[in-house]
């Protein structure tokens, strides 16, 4: 995960919504979610923010989400997902079961933390489900649930789920179907027509496939195991472009391609291309 600091710029400040009030909330059985549901946390810039309340089981982690489903800025991100804690390393296990259950890695946590968590009521599939029908090889959900540890025991992986499950877990106040934030501007005509195809989103399915990439088509993440992936770069410079190739692991591909999902539920207008395996810069 040496490479993920690069990837920080993809944390923007401000991120997109529509019109009405929206509201966070997590599943009933949610592990360490507080009797009192909400509390109340201070920020210099926001003041007072009512926030749902996690304590991760057998640690002092506090996870926040703020109860109107919007994006805090990226140092209370860093602090509120967990990404900043410093527990033990049997601690800092429990946040990342705590990271990979919530997306739906339910067979993925160690023995040791085994406690339950009951899938989102709302919604007839885990967020993240392993389409079995699709394996090329019998190992494909323990090695991308494997994959999926590394991403979760991350600083910046963990940022990037915390701002996903908001996402995901975004209603409107009203009808109490999926949206983006309220600080996006999005007039009726666009909203008819991008929101709907941005809730496919809040579920995707993961299946084998010759690269790791996120096709917005099918709501799909395509993953494929290996030690070293390769990966083409290309740059521009004096003498014009150039392309030049690297190795990096599976864990690095899987995070590249959870970045569009993310900004796809996030700018449901957006269009996306599958990925070719080339990166831009």
């Amino acid at each position: 995960m040496k490479k993920f600091w690069i990837l920080e710029i993809a944390f923007w400040l401000t991120l997109p919504g529509i019109f009405g009030a929206t509201r966070f909330d997590l599943p009933a059985g949610t592990p360490g979610l507080e009797p009192n549901d909400t509390q109340v946390v201070t920020t210099p810039v926001r003041g007072h923010v009512r926030c749902k309340h996690v304590t991760v089981p057998g640690t002092v982690c506090n996870l926040y989400f703020p109860v109107d489903g919007s994006q805090p800025d990226t140092k209370y991100a860093g602090i509120w997902s967990g990404a900043r804690y410093n527990g033990s390393t049997e601690e800092n296990d429990r946040v990342t079961d705590w990271w990979i259950r919530a997306f739906g890695g339910f067979r993925a946590v160690s023995l040791a933390n085994n406690y339950p968590l009951i899938p989102p009521q709302d919604t007839p599939k885990p967020i993240i489900w392993v389409d079995l029908l699709t394996l090329l090889d019998e190992h494909l959900e323990r090695q991308f649930w494997e994959t999926f540890r590394t991403i979760a025991s991350n600083p910046v992986g963990r940022v990037l789920l915390y701002r996903l499950l908001i996402e995901i877990r975004r209603v409107d106040s009203v009808t109490g179907e999926g949206c983006c934030g309220e600080n996006i501007l999005l007039f009726p005509n666009i909203s008819d027509n991008f929101v709907p195809s941005r809730n496919v989103y809040r579920s995707i399915k993961v299946e084998a496939g010759e690269i790791s990439a996120f096709d917005p088509s099918t709501g799909s993440i395509s993953f494929k195991y290996s030690v070293t992936t390769p990966i083409t770069v290309s740059t521009t410079g004096p003498d014009g472009l150039k392309n030049q190739s690297y190795t990096h692991e599976t864990d690095i591909e899987l995070f590249r391609e959870m970045l569009p999902w993310f900004l796809a539920l996030v700018n449901p207008g957006k269009k996306w291309i599958p990925s070719t395996g080339t990166a831009h810069f």
